[in-house]
């Protein structure tokens, strides 16, 4: 597996994201947690099928992640166990972007799409990224890049975007913005 610095870059933005009570692990509740706060960002309840789709996509993915990237069993995918996987899993193979992350996503999209009309939009694109928990200076840079000008992200794009995000290796391309401007190398 070789990961290039600037995916592995990439790769701890979104774990860091992801790993919301900052115990530098990522657990089911983590994703449960994110779950919750898309759906406050977004006006939907906690009901909503929508949101139920997404916790079920979380659930499995973080199934697969449990199954495929805990390497020392103590039931929570580390920092260098998630760069791990998703090297070997993602940009080794980016053929199974589709089944490890493209449903998840597409419930994300779903969510996004508040108004209903099959695409995302700038606003919609920041609510996403503060439900994240990104912060206003990263979503600025995010927003910039991703939706400049107005522009929309129908379901096609969105995840095309995301695919940039996790298999990609090209820093112009506007899906390695999408957790915003990263640190510079170390």
């Amino acid at each position: 597996m070789v990961v290039s610095e600037f995916q592995r870059r990439k790769l701890l933005r979104r774990f860091d994201t992801l790993d919301v009570n900052g115990s530098g692990y990522l657990e089911l509740g983590d994703y449960l947690r994110i779950t919750s706060r898309l759906s406050r960002a977004f006006p939907v309840a906690a009901r909503d099928e929508r949101v139920v789709a997404l916790v079920a996509a979380y659930r499995r993915l973080w199934r697969e992640l449990l199954t495929e990237g805990d390497s020392d069993g103590d039931h929570r995918v580390s920092r260098d166990e998630f760069v791990t996987l998703m090297g070997r899993e993602l940009i080794d193979s980016p053929d199974n972007f589709d089944r490890l992350l493209r449903p998840t996503i597409e419930a994300v999209f779903d969510i996004c799409d508040v108004d209903a009309d099959g695409v995302v939009d700038a606003g919609e694109l920041r609510m996403m990224l503060e439900g994240y928990g990104v912060p206003d200076s990263a979503v600025d840079v995010a927003v910039a890049r991703i939706a400049p000008d107005g522009t929309t992200l129908d379901r096609d794009a969105f995840v095309s975007t995301m695919r940039q995000y996790y298999c990609g290796d090209d820093p112009a391309e506007p899906g390695s913005w999408m957790f915003g401007k990263l640190a510079p190398q170390t």
